[in-house]
C-alpha cells in the first residue's frame, strides 16, 4: 500500500543543508510518508551521501541539471502518495507540519491545498525575526493575484489528483523563478485553499536564492500575470493593473532586502506606473520610508535597524496572543 504522503526535494549541490533538512523530515510526528530526492546534476558528493544512508522511506533519483521545476515534475511522476509535498534541500519543517496539514486535508474533502505560515531564517538558521502570515484561505486567487501567501516551495500540502487537473509546472523558460506562484494560481482557480495559522516552515534567505534575483523575478511575474488574464472575464480585467502594482512592490521589499536602493526606487515606481493608487497604500509608503533609510543609514546599519524591528514586533505579537 503507498504512503499518504510523498515529500519531493530537489536538490542541486545541496550538501551544506540537506543533512539538517531531511533530519526535519525523520523528526515529523506523522510518518506515513516516502522521500524522493531528485539529484538535479549535482557536482557535490551528494550522490555518496544518499548511497550511504540507511533508510528505507529514502530514495532518490538522478537528472542531468534541469532547474527545480523538471525536479519537482519528475518527483510527482515517480511517486504515489495520496498527498504531494515539496521541500527545498535547504528549508526546515517543524515537527508537527505533516501531521497538521493531513489532519485537515483528511477533514476538509473540498480543499484541494493547505498551507502554514513561514518563518524567514538566515543563512546560518536562525530565526530573523519574520514570518509570512496570511489569513486567506477558501476561494484565494483574487488575494493570491496581489501575493503568494504560501512564502516558500516548502509550504504546501497538495492532493495528487489536483496536478490530473491543472497539469505540471510550467517549464518555459521565461517563468523560472515565478513557477511556484504561476501552480499556486492555476490551483486556486480550481480548489480551495486551507490555511494553519502556525509557522511550520522554516525559511532560509541565501545570497544564492533565485528569489533574490529581482530583474529576473520581476520579467517572471509578468508572464505569470498574464497567462491568468488571458482567460480572465471583462470584470476581472481591472486586476491586472493590481496585480502588477502589488507585485513591484514585493520586489521593491526584496530589493531592500539586499540593500540595493535604487532598484527598490525602481520597483516602487513601477507600481505606481501600473498603479496611481497603490502609492498611498500603507505597504507604499512604508516601502519608501525603507528606501529613505537606506539611503540614509546605509547597508549595514539598516539591515541591523530592520531585523531588531522585525524580532520586537514579533515577540510582541507573541506576548499579545498568550
Amino acid at each position: 500500500m503507498p504512503p499518504q504522503v510523498s515529500i519531493v526535494i530537489p536538490a542541486y549541490n545541496a550538501m551544506l543543508f540537506l543533512p539538517e533538512t531531511l533530519e526535519s523530515v525523520w523528526q515529523q510526528t506523522f510518518q506515513d510518508y516516502e522521500v524522493l530526492v531528485v539529484n538535479d546534476g549535482s557536482t557535490d558528493d551528494l550522490e555518496h551521501w544518499l548511497e550511504a544512508q540507511n533508510n528505507p522511506r529514502l530514495y532518490w533519483i538522478n537528472q542531468p541539471n534541469q532547474g527545480q521545476g523538471v525536479a519537482r515534475n519528475h518527483g510527482i511522476l515517480q511517486t504515489s502518495g495520496e498527498y504531494i509535498a515539496f521541500l527545498d534541500a535547504d528549508d526546515l519543517w517543524e515537527p508537527t507540519k505533516l501531521a497538521q496539514q493531513v489532519d485537515y486535508l483528511n477533514q476538509h474533502k473540498t480543499v484541494g491545498l493547505v498551507y502554514t505560515w513561514t518563518a524567514l531564517i538566515d543563512n546560518e538558521g536562525q530565526f530573523t525575526g519574520r514570518v509570512i502570515q496570511s489569513h486567506v484561505e477558501g476561494r484565494v486567487w483574487r488575494s493570491f493575484l496581489t501575493q503568494n501567501w504560501i512564502g516558500c516551495g516548502s509550504n504546501p500540502l497538495i492532493r495528487r489528483a489536483c496536478f490530473d487537473e491543472v497539469g505540471m509546472f510550467d517549464l518555459s523558460p521565461g517563468i523560472r523563478g515565478s513557477e511556484d506562484w504561476d501552480m499556486w494560481l492555476r490551483l486556486c482557480q480550481r480548489f480551495q485553499f486551507g490555511l494553519i495559522k502556525a509557522p511550520l516552515v522554516k525559511y532560509r534567505l541565501s545570497e544564492t536564492s533565485i528569489s533574490r534575483d529581482c530583474d529576473r523575478m520581476w520579467c517572471a511575474s509578468r508572464v505569470v500575470i498574464e497567462k491568468q488574464f488571458l482567460t480572465a472575464s471583462i470584470d476581472q480585467l481591472h486586476l491586472r493593473g493590481h496585480s502588477y502594482s502589488a507585485c513591484a512592490l514585493y520586489l521593491g521589499w526584496k530589493a531592500t532586502e539586499i540593500s540595493d536602493a535604487r532598484l527598490a526606487k525602481y520597483f516602487w515606481g513601477q507600481a505606481y506606473a501600473h498603479r496611481l493608487q497603490s502609492i498611498l497604500t500603507p505597504k507604499a509608503l512604508r516601502l519608501l520610508v525603507a528606501i529613505i533609510l537606506l539611503q540614509v543609514l546605509g547597508g549595514d546599519r539598516y539591515q541591523g535597524l530592520r531585523n531588531g524591528w522585525y524580532t520586537w514586533r514579533y515577540h510582541l505579537k507573541k506576548r499579545r496572543s498568550c
